[in-house]
């Protein structure tokens, strides 16, 4: 994303990329209806696993 941004004409130091994802929360909901993951699992980030990302920037 962030590459997408600087050939977008954003300067490369500012722009600040995110991305949360977390495997067993993804599981949960893939193949078929989505369920209720549960209440009192686990939402740690894994980093490893991104599902979303987004970025903040500004024009020089």
């Amino acid at each position: 994303l962030k590459q997408v941004m600087v050939e977008g004409g954003f300067p490369e130091s500012a722009i600040e990329v995110f991305g949360w994802g977390n495997r067993a929360c993804a599981k949960a909901h893939i193949g078929g209806p989505v369920r209720a993951y549960g209440l009192w699992r686990d939402l740690s980030n894994d980093e490893e696993y991104p599902l979303m990302v987004w970025a903040f920037a500004r024009r020089a």
